[in-house]
């Protein structure tokens, strides 16, 4: 399968791998979202690979304040009558029912057999739903409560899911920790099939996965690309961001800071010490 042909219908990265992995039966069923103008050529394409779509009887309109890089984690459920554009959550599975299964599950917020249905690990299930206040919330964004679960802030590069703001992703979930091993065996199983179609690719998803992330629940997310971690001192050649602002800047001009704890920086000799604050150091 042509990836580059599947960005060209699903349009991210992200989305293109995920129905590689379906096509590829290591997925068994998979969720995205799309407006209404995109759905048209969704449709076909599944309708070509003889893969079945249910699609969402709602929509969600994104606040686009509360986005990181290209993906959306917060947005309020409206009707479908609704004026406002909004996205159209649809199931796409080989088989008929787990779609159908997958849509009456989110629908009934059975957020944990949603999860299962989408082949997510039962650990990362559970602890989503333990974690609900942040979906109460209207964020999907569980980074945070992944690394307080997580010894640490050293992980394996599998568990990267804070470069999915880049559109870099194996996986489609976030781990109950960052040293999930069932997370891991997952993804790896997902880089082979990356591998078996475009080497070059998953070269490049094995770099970006590698990096360094400083993230901020409201400042932005920072992959800092080719870092060294020398004692507390982690150091690094350039970054990449979802926002500008202060910390960008700093980061842009120091390409160094100190890190104090998973929660902890000093940056331009200035300690900052947040609880929206989040050190992660992938390898």
């Amino acid at each position: 399968m042509d990836i580059n042909l599947l960005r060209q219908v699903f349009g991210s990265l992200s989305k293109s791998l995920e129905v590689l992995f379906l096509l590829e039966d290591v997925k068994p069923c998979i969720r995205q979202g799309f407006y209404e103008d995109e759905l048209k050529v969704v449709r076909k394409f599944c309708k070509d690979k003889s893969l079945h779509v249910a699609t969402a009887d709602y929509k969600i309109v994104l606040d686009s304040s509360a986005n990181k890089g290209v993906y959306s984690n917060k947005g309020v459920k409206v009707s479908l009558l609704h004026g406002e554009k909004g996205m159209m959550f649809v199931y796409i599975s080989k088989s008929e029912h787990l779609a159908q299964e997958a849509k009456r599950f989110e629908q009934r917020d059975d957020f944990r057999n949603l999860g299962l249905a989408l082949g997510y690990p039962v650990c990362c299930c559970d602890f989503f739903v333990k974690n609900e206040p942040v979906q109460s919330k209207g964020s999907n964004d569980y980074v945070l409560p992944a690394l307080n679960n997580s010894q640490g802030f050293v992980f394996p590069k599998e568990t990267n899911v804070c470069a999915r703001y880049f559109d870099y992703s194996l996986l489609s979930h976030f781990p109950c920790s960052f040293h999930c091993e069932k997370s891991i065996v997952l993804a790896k199983k997902y880089l082979d099939v990356v591998m078996k179609h475009d080497k070059s690719l998953a070269s490049e998803l094995v770099d970006v996965l590698g990096s360094a992330i400083l993230y901020h629940e409201f400042a932005g997310v920072f992959l800092l690309h080719d870092y060294r971690l020398d004692g507390d001192v982690l150091s690094f050649s350039s970054v990449m961001n979802t926002q500008r602002g202060r910390i960008f800047d700093d980061l842009v001009e120091k390409k160094s800071f100190r890190i104090m704890g998973k929660n902890s920086i000093v940056l331009k000799d200035k300690k900052v010490t947040d609880q929206y604050l989040g050190v992660l150091v992938f390898f």
